[in-house]
C-alpha cells in the first residue's frame, strides 16, 4: 500500500445533488446527513455548508451552486473510541442508503497525513464528447464490479437543460448575426435595464421583459419575433433552429484536451494499489483491462492519476536515491577498509534485512507502506555499522598473524556483545513509538516496524552469514591464485591447514 488511510479525527463529506436542485431540497438532504452523523456515538461535532464547495486538500477546484453542500465531521481521538473512522463511515453511509436514488454524489473523505483526493482516480482525455461519455461509463462499469469499491463518481456532470440556438441559412440575407438573435432572446427572457431611479437613498433598476408565463414556455419562445438590422421584424423560427438539451456544468481541459476525472473509494479491507495493479494486469490474450479499453478508444488517452500518480513520481526517484546511497557506502567502507572486495561483503548483509522487514509487519498486522521502505533506506546504515564492529575487529586479528578462521571465530566472541548491544538500543528506542496508538504516531509506526524488525533479522543474520561469507570470499581468492600461479598463495598453509607437501603440486 503506497500510504494507507489511517484512523482519521476528521471526515469530510461532499454532498452533490442533481443540477438544478433548489437550495430548499439540499439543505433537507444535508440535515439527513448530519442526523446519520450526530447519532454515532464517535461524533463530537459536525458542521455543514448549504450551497458551496471547497476542496480541502486541493485536488478540486472550488464551486458554488445550490446542488452543492459540505460537511466536516470530528471525531473523538482514536485511543478513547473502539470504532475507526472507516467504520464510522460505514455506519453513516448504511443510514443515508434510502437516499441513494436523490444523491448523485455522496463522497467521504479521511483527512489524515498522506496524498489526498480520492483512493482510485483515473482520467480519460479526448476530444469527442459524445465518445467520452461512453468511455466514463465503461471505466465507472468496469471499476463497480470490483467488491469494496464504492462512491463511483467523474466530474463530467451534467448541467441544467438549455435552449441552443442554430441560425438557419435564412439569416445572413437579412443580416442577422449569432449575437443578434441572442442578444434579442436574452433580453425577452432576461430583460433589459430601461431606467435606473433613486428611491430612499437607493438606486432601484428597472428592468424590461417578458411575462412569467412566457418565459417558462418554450412555445412562446419559439413565437418570438426578430427585429434585423434594417428594421424588419421576422419570426425566430425562420432565421434560427431551437433545441432542447442538456449542457455540462463543468468543462475541464488537461492540456488543451477536454478531460473527465473518474474516482472511487475503497473499503478498509482493500488497497486502492491492490486494484488499479489488477487493472494493468496482463490477461490470457496479453491485455489488461485497461489496455482494453485504451484498445477500444484508440483516440482517448487514458491514465491514473491523483494518489496513483503520487505514487508513481515518489517511487521514480528511489531507485537513484539507493544506488547513489549504496556508491557512498561503498566508498567509505573502502577507504576504511582498504580493499575493494570487504566492502561488498559487508553490503551483502543489507538485503538480508528485507526478511525481518517483511515479517514485522505480518506479525504486527500492517501493510508494507511507502515509509516502510524509506525505513529500510534507513536500517541499511544501521546494518552496516553491526556489520563494521565485527569487520574491523577481525582485520586487527588478522594484522596479528592469526589465520582467516581463528580471527573471525575470535571476532564472533569478542565483538558479539557490542553488536547485540548496538541493536537491543536501536530497538528499544524504537518500541516506544511502535507501542504508540495515537493518530499522530500510527503514520509512522510501518516505518519503526521496518528498522526494529530489520534490525533484529539482520544481527543474527551478520553473526551467522557474514563470516561464512568472508571464509567463502577468501577461499575464492584462493583458488583464483592457484589457477593463476599454478602455486597456493603464500602463508595459505598457515591460514586453512594446507600440508607443506601439498602447496606445490604442480612443478
Amino acid at each position: 500500500t503506497f500510504l494507507p488511510s489511517s484512523d482519521s479525527e476528521m471526515v469530510e463529506i461532499a454532498l452533490r445533488m442533481p443540477v438544478g436542485t433548489n437550495i430548499e431540497k439540499t439543505d433537507a438532504i444535508t440535515h439527513q446527513v448530519e442526523e446519520a452523523a450526530t447519532i454515532q456515538p464517535e461524533v463530537t461535532s459536525v458542521s455543514a455548508t448549504v450551497g458551496a464547495y471547497t476542496s480541502a486538500d486541493g485536488t478540486e477546484s472550488s464551486s458554488n451552486g445550490q446542488h452543492l453542500a459540505q460537511l466536516f465531521i470530528e471525531l473523538a481521538p482514536t485511543e478513547s473510541r473502539n470504532r475507526t473512522s472507516n467504520e464510522v463511515i460505514d455506519s453513516i453511509r448504511e443510514h443515508m442508503s434510502p437516499y441513494t436514488d436523490e444523491i448523485e454524489r455522496l463522497q467521504f473523505t479521511e483527512m489524515s497525513g498522506g496524498p489526498g483526493g480520492a483512493d482510485i482516480s483515473i482520467q480519460a482525455t479526448g476530444e469527442d464528447p459524445k465518445r467520452l461519455r461512453e468511455l466514463v461509463v465503461e471505466i465507472e462499469t468496469m471499476l463497480s464490479e470490483f467488491d469494496g469499491v464504492y462512491d463511483i463518481s467523474n466530474d463530467n456532470t451534467l448541467g441544467q437543460r438549455e435552449l441552443q440556438i442554430q441560425l438557419r441559412a435564412s439569416a445572413a440575407p437579412l443580416g442577422l448575426s449569432v449575437s443578434d438573435v441572442a442578444r434579442q432572446i436574452r433580453a425577452s427572457v432576461f430583460g433589459l435595464e430601461a431606467h435606473t431611479y433613486a428611491a430612499e437613498g437607493e438606486e432601484i433598476d428597472v428592468r424590461v421583459r417578458h411575462a412569467e408565463a412566457a418565459r417558462e414556455s418554450q412555445a412562446e419562445i419559439e413565437n418570438m419575433w426578430i427585429m434585423t438590422p434594417a428594421g424588419v421584424s421576422v419570426p425566430l423560427l425562420e432565421v434560427a433552429q431551437l433545441n432542447d438539451s442538456t449542457g455540462y456544468s463543468t468543462i475541464r481541459r488537461v492540456d488543451r484536451e477536454r478531460a473527465v476525472r473518474i474516482t472511487a473509494s475503497t473499503a478498509s479491507w482493500l488497497s486502492p494499489e491492490s486494484v488499479t495493479s489488477y487493472l494493468r494486469t496482463p490477461g490470457p490474450d496479453g491485455l489488461s483491462l485497461m489496455d482494453s479499453l485504451q484498445a477500444a478508444y484508440p483516440d482517448f488517452q487514458i491514465s491514473t492519476v491523483g494518489r496513483q500518480q503520487q505514487e508513481t513520481e515518489a517511487f521514480s526517484s528511489l531507485p537513484i536515491g539507493f544506488m547513489a546511497a549504496g556508491a557512498m557506502i561503498y566508498i567509505i567502507l573502502a577507504c576504511l577498509f582498504g580493499s575493494y572486495v570487504q566492502p561488498f561483503v559487508v553490503m551483502l548483509a543489507i538485503p538480508f534485512a528485507l526478511i525481518g522487514v517483511i515479517w514485522g509487519h505480518f506479525f504486527l498486522g500492517y501493510d508494507i507502506t511507502f515509509l516502510s521502505i524509506i525505513g529500510f533506506f534507513a536500517l541499511c546504515g544501521i546494518v552496516v555499522n553491526d556489520s563494521l564492529i565485527l569487520i574491523v575487529f577481525y582485520n586487527q586479528v588478522r594484522e596479528q598473524g592469526r589465520s582467516v578462521h581463528d580471527s573471525l571465530v575470535q571476532a564472533g566472541m569478542r565483538r558479539l556483545r557490542p553488536i547485540f548491544l548496538t541493536t537491543v538500543t536501536t530497538v528499544l528506542g524504537l518500541t516506544p513509538l511502535m507501542l504508540e496508538q495515537s493518530f499522530q504516531a500510527r503514520f509512522l509506526i510501518p516505518m519503526a516496524i521496518a528498522i526494529s524488525f530489520g534490525l533484529m533479522s539482520a544481527t543474527f543474520l551478520i553473526l551467522l552469514l557474514l563470516p561464512a561469507m568472508l571464509m567463502i570470499g577468501d577461499d575464492i581468492r584462493r583458488g583464483t591464485y592457484y589457477l593463476w600461479h599454478g602455486r597456493w598463495r603464500p602463508g595459505a598453509a598457515k591460514d586453512h591447514g594446507v600440508s607443506p607437501a601439498a602447496q606445490n603440486p604442480i612443478r
